[in-house]
């Protein structure tokens, strides 16, 4: 594709680059998503939720979707408590012991997990997540960090794209 071999050995390693990224990131959402949706699945057996195998297969799913996959995930299993039993515990249990899992699952290990892995900046991950939303609905949500990952390590190894990458970053540090 390039006749220049120095260009073709620097187009490899980007691409090298991006699919290492992407493979990293998808892989630690899966594990974290895994230990998310099993201790729910637990606490959702443990309260008595209809369908608590359902439940816990849609919050695997949802959160693959940064930010709003977990308050969804927490929003339908309470909504059915509210409508399954008869007094507000189930609920009130429900919303508290799932938003505790999400809440330190989301805050504590997935990004100790990545450590600085991504490098990628809450508030260009929110922009990003609510961008490729509008473009491309549920799907765009999936997709919008690994986009997002994709565009940073290209903007970083363009030069006069660079200052794109900085903004993207955490902290202001993109690879060369």
């Amino acid at each position: 594709m390039f006749p220049d071999a120095r260009r073709a050995q620097k187009t490899s390693a980007l691409f090298a680059t991006i699919s290492q990224s992407v493979q990293r990131y998808l892989w630690i959402k899966t594990v974290v998503s895994v230990v998310t949706s099993v201790v729910c699945y637990a606490v959702l057996r443990w309260v008595g939720v209809d369908f608590a195998e359902t439940w816990a297969l849609l919050i695997f799913v949802l959160n693959y979707i940064p930010n709003i996959g977990s308050i969804v995930a927490v929003a339908f299993p309470a909504l059915l408590a509210l409508v399954q039993f008869e007094s507000l515990g189930p609920f009130i249990i429900l919303v508290i012991s799932l938003t505790a899992i999400q809440f330190t699952v989301g805050s504590v290990l997935e990004p100790m997990l990545m450590g600085n892995t991504l490098n990628m900046s809450p508030l260009a991950i929110i922009l990003g997540l609510a961008f490729w939303g509008t473009i491309w609905g549920i799907v765009g949500m999936f997709l919008s960090v690994p986009i997002m990952v994709m565009v940073m390590i290209v903007c970083a190894h363009v030069p006069s794209w660079r200052w794109m990458a900085i903004l993207l970053s955490k902290d202001g540090q993109v690879p060369a």
